[in-house]
């Protein structure tokens, strides 16, 4: 269950960036129309972000189909250590999950740092996995699984307000210069 969908979303966002800023900042500069390219610019950048939301949920939803739920057990709570953009380190608490997949294999799988919090040692914990590949997992469980897509929206939400606001007081006062 790979995250290609989840890499493509944000290159789409990374470019429904650029370009909301580009296209707001040629509409402020050459068309003097401030209203209208803080409103576009941020719509622009709010689809990017909806597009890349609605793109991994769809992914997510044909993944689950061909995929297998099984119940694991919760192994121990790893600590990953990374870096923040600002060269600090971080840590956090990762869940190691074993599953036994139909073949009798006994395969491991990480969860996505905070997930399964109240878990201990020894708990039951849901797993999805495919069949055709029983080491392509992902922890069955609402952070897992749908967080990113959370995430998109969220983020998308205050481009969208902006640009809403923005563009509908542009249309209201377009026949002003600079507006």
């Amino acid at each position: 269950m790979g995250d290609e969908a989840v890499e493509h979303a944000l290159s789409v966002f990374k470019y429904g960036l650029m370009a909301g800023l580009l296209v707001g900042a040629a509409l402020v500069v050459w068309r003097r129309r401030l209203l209208l390219g803080i409103g576009l610019g941020a719509l622009a950048i709010a689809a990017a972000g909806l597009y890349g939301a609605g793109s991994i949920a769809v992914q997510r939803v044909i993944a689950i189909a061909d995929t297998v739920g099984t119940q694991g057990t919760l192994i121990e709570h790893i600590a990953e250590r990374g870096t923040d953009s600002k060269g600090r380190t971080t840590v956090s608490r990762v869940p190691l999950v074993e599953y036994t997949a139909a073949d009798g294999r006994k395969l491991r799988v990480k969860g996505l740092g905070g997930s399964a919090p109240g878990k201990r040692p020894g708990d039951a914990v849901a797993v999805r996995y495919s069949p055709d590949d029983p080491a392509r997992a992902r922890v069955d469980d609402f952070q897992n699984m749908w967080g990113i897509v959370i995430a998109f929206c969220v983020f998308s939400l205050l481009p969208l307000l902006v640009g809403l606001f923005f563009t509908r007081m542009a249309l209201r006062f377009r026949g002003l210069p600079g507006a």
